[in-house]
């Protein structure tokens, strides 16, 4: 397979890019699975470039600024700035993909919590995921509506759920998850489901490892309250998204009411300690306001569920002190709901609630 070359040669560059000769093989099992979604990436940003019959030569684009303040100005459709950024993550995976690349935005300590939590928890999780809740999941493919030639990138993927619903919908999607026994889940579910349009490999949401402008679509479902600096999230969400890509957020919002975050955040935390905070809508509306983002689409719900299997998905069953805790504090919370989760006597359960926040975001005009 020829390697990259000059137009000025007159070749007409070919995209897919080679595996790289010194190719280092001691590097994290997860670089192999990087190059196979880097290259079905390249090879579905030119097919869908001569489709919609934009330039494929090679012509000199402005440059991209790594803070993706306005990247309009990149113009992919080029392909030079586009196919350089491409060139060098798939040649230099170890830059993205390697041990450096973790403990960076997120503490070194939280990260071991996250990971902990959900390696415990992994099974449990994945069932509730993937297998117990599928319309649940249809509904988030349905409110993002992706397209037959959209790449999409889902961030804290998880067991894959919202990834291997939306593959049938989608040229290809990629999955990122800090934890390697979700990553396991997910390909475990991959194989049973025999789909071949996705990958998933481990990444940290701080530190998105792929580079800019790549994905037509930018998800992420129900991991912004584990998060430390969601703002950078956001921000690294947009960097990878085209510019005409749109970003999907679903999470669970904390109370407005001073009084009630904090106790409803302290019941979320001692339930499962690697939850930081469920934000505030007034919280998300202001980081989409300083990325200049715009919502395309929004719907806010309350979902009522069991208080049982809600523990359950933490790992926690009645004999566990932290899910008498939590139960113990939540009961004292009934009167005046002075947490937000309107828990109400069920038998030997309890039904609580949670507010979820569910936006379809895009770059304003201009950006």
């Amino acid at each position: 397979m020829s390697t990259l070359r000059s137009s000025r040669n007159g070749v007409t560059p070919n995209p897919i890019i080679p595996r790289k000769a010194d190719f280092n093989s001691e590097l994290p099992s997860d670089i192999p699975i990087l190059r196979s979604a880097l290259t079905q990436i390249i090879r579905s940003t030119f097919s869908t470039l001569k489709k919609t019959g934009r330039r494929l030569s090679p012509r000199r684009s402005p440059t991209v600024n790594p803070a993706m303040h306005n990247p309009r100005q990149a113009n992919a459709g080029s392909c030079f700035a586009f196919r350089r950024r491409m060139a060098f993550y798939y040649n230099h995976p170890e830059k993205v993909a390697g041990e450096e690349f973790l403990h960076t935005d997120m503490s070194k300590k939280h990260q071991t919590t996250v990971q902990k939590q959900f390696t415990k928890t992994a099974e449990a999780f994945s069932r509730y995921a993937v297998r117990d809740t599928p319309d649940l999941v249809s509904e988030k493919v349905d409110f993002i509506n992706p397209r037959p030639e959209n790449i999409m990138l889902d961030v804290a993927c998880g067991p894959g759920a919202l990834v291997l619903a939306a593959a049938p919908r989608l040229h290809y999607a990629c999955g990122i998850d800090l934890t390697g026994e979700m990553l396991r889940y997910a390909r475990q579910f991959q194989a049973e489901k025999h789909i071949q349009n996705v990958s998933f490999l481990r990444g940290e949401a701080e530190k998105i490892p792929f580079p800019d402008l790549t994905f037509d679509l930018v998800t992420c479902t129900y991991a912004f309250h584990h998060l430390q600096k969601p703002e950078l999230v956001l921000q690294e969400m947009v960097r990878v998204a085209k510019p005409d890509g749109r970003i999907f957020i679903d999470d669970t919002l904390g109370p407005e009411s001073d009084e009630k975050f904090e106790l409803h955040n302290e019941i979320e935390i001692i339930r499962d300690p690697s939850h930081t905070l469920s934000l505030r809508l007034t919280t998300f509306l202001s980081m989409f306001d300083d990325l200049n983002l715009e919502i395309v689409s929004q719907s806010l719900k309350r979902r009522r569920r069991s208080f049982n299997q809600w523990m359950l998905r933490a790992g926690l069953t009645p004999k566990d002190k932290r899910y008498q805790e939590t139960r113990r504090l939540l009961e004292s919370t009934i009167p005046g709901d002075r947490a937000g989760f309107s828990p109400q006597a069920d038998g030997d359960d309890l039904q609580i609630v949670h507010s979820e926040g569910i936006f379809l975001l895009s770059r304003r005009d201009g950006d």
